[in-house]
């Protein structure tokens, strides 16, 4: 898969869509690749082809946030703002912790606005200010071509030191080289200009949290609260800053309150589980965690939570249930890694060996097929 994403940043979009091609025979319905397939059709404005591609990962992949953001990738670049915006809602609400997606909620919200010129406000007369340029940079970034993109950001920077897009679009850019000073300015600049952006209020707190900057996080965090407080990624948000900094319970209260707001959002009930472990609090952890799997049978992640416990053993019909969930076709190949791990953990606790070895070497064939590099070679 590896190989495939270098070729499609590097514009190689026909080798790219060949690769994924010839993945997809030999991994049938794999989600990343028909989800990599779509992106360089999309690319190459083969509209047909990377709808017949994204489609079909929806289909077996409901809850694939990718998928979803894919769709509203080619809804966005035909020129369908709303069912752009429709897409990419529904991939916040299934990983809310992507900043990419966010980014992309704005773009088709600023073309939705744009095109109605009696509600245009000066942010957004700003934002179509250098149209055409912004739209070649999204389209190079969609191929993945980033140091085109960025360039044509820095282009209308010159031109235009205060034009919000820009600067926060190449902060984007920034963070995916790891350049996390750079993109703490841009994002400041954005907001001088834009104090009111909830979006760049978020990018920053990712942004600080990786400058490990915990102070300057949980305040960003608290002005995105204070923006949006009846969002409960915003709560998720601000209880990920004060976390990292060491408040558990402050974190497992902002995770409550997230619930309050969408009482089966999963992602926070395993949060609190996670401060709870912290907090060495076992029994109510585990209980969270079964909680979140009760909300959402296929929560790899608290499977494999549970199972890193050391002591805990999971109970015959948890361990039939994670049986079940691995015989599904359409299970994302991350949560069939973490089932095949945490199944491997519990036979090697019950020093059922032989089945223990099967799953970690399942799980590490998973592992291999979305790696550049296999040792077995």
């Amino acid at each position: 898969m590896e190989k495939a994403v270098e070729h499609l940043r590097a514009g190689n979009l026909q080798m790219a869509a060949e690769l994924c091609n010839a993945s997809l025979k030999r991994y049938p319905g794999d989600a990343h690749f028909l989800c990599l397939s779509a992106r360089a059709n999309l690319a190459m404005r083969n509209f047909d082809v990377a709808t017949r591609r994204i489609e079909e990962a929806i289909r077996r992949f409901p809850d694939f946030a990718t998928a979803h953001e894919t769709y509203g990738d080619l809804q966005l670049v035909r020129g369908r703002a709303k069912e752009a915006l429709t897409a990419y809602e529904t991939a916040v609400r299934l990983d809310p912790t992507n900043p990419v997606t966010h980014d992309k909620i704005e773009r088709a919200r600023a073309d939705m606005e744009s095109s109605n010129r009696g509600a245009a406000t000066s942010r957004n007369r700003r934002r179509m200010r250098f149209a055409r340029e912004i739209e070649s940079a999204r389209q190079a970034e969609q191929a993945g071509d980033l140091k085109a993109a960025e360039m044509i950001y820095r282009d209308v920077l010159k031109k235009d030191p205060d034009h919000i897009e820009a600067a926060r679009l190449l902060a984007g850019i920034a963070v995916q080289y790891e350049r996390f000073r750079e993109a703490e300015i841009f994002l400041k600049r954005v907001l001088e200009n834009a104090p009111d952006y909830t979006r760049a209020w978020v990018d920053l707190v990712n942004v600080q949290r990786e400058l490990d900057k915990f102070e300057d996080a949980i305040e960003s965090a608290s002005h995105v609260l204070r923006l949006e407080p009846d969002n409960p990624n915003s709560h998720i948000l601000y209880a990920g800053a004060i976390g990292t900094a060491g408040d558990h319970e402050g974190a497992i209260e902002a995770f409550r309150a997230a619930l309050d707001i969408a009482p089966d959002k999963a992602g926070a009930i395993s949060g609190i589980a996670h401060h709870q472990k912290t907090l060495g609090e076992q029994d109510t952890a585990i209980e969270s965690y079964r909680r979140a799997i009760e909300v959402k049978p296929d929560h790899a992640e608290a499977y494999w939570s549970l199972a890193n416990l050391k002591t805990f053993r999971f109970r015959d019909d948890e361990v039939e249930a994670m049986q079940r969930l691995l015989n599904l076709e359409d299970l994302p190949d991350e949560s069939r890694a973490q089932l095949h791990n945490a199944l491997g953990l519990e036979f090697e606790g019950r020093k059922d060996y032989d089945q223990a070895f099967e799953h970690f070497s399942a799980c590490n064939a998973v592992r291999r097929k979305h790696e550049t590099y296999d040792p077995v070679d």
